[in-house]
């Protein structure tokens, strides 16, 4: 997956229902996630470098340690709100491009 597919996925996940241009704050955070897809923790392994699973890990290492809030809201969130909802949006549509590339290639 090259830095712009990648850009575009993040992009994706980001975007409101509505379709509306991304806030002020998803901008941010488009940002930080494209930074962390090519020199991010792990992103230099073989699995990951410029690999779908490497995007998906650059949305849960996002999530996970670099999302602001207090830390113990962060958890939570990583857990079971706004994070979690992230990380779970990102692996469906990791899966949804995966069975488009599968249904293409057959």
């Amino acid at each position: 997956m090259k830095a712009d597919a990648a850009s575009s996925y993040f992009k994706d996940l980001l975007l409101q229902k509505d379709g509306k241009a991304l806030s002020r704050k998803a901008e941010r955070a488009h940002t930080t996630i494209n930074d962390l897809f090519a020199p991010g923790a792990g992103q230099d392994l073989t699995s990951a470098k410029e690999t779908l699973w490497g995007a998906v890990n650059a949305i849960t290492y996002y999530a996970d340690h670099v999302r602001s809030g207090p830390a113990g809201d962060r958890l939570e969130s990583a857990w079971f709100g706004a994070g979690c909802a992230l990380k779970e949006k990102a692996w469906v549509k990791a899966g949804v491009l995966v069975g488009t590339a599968a249904a293409r290639s057959a």
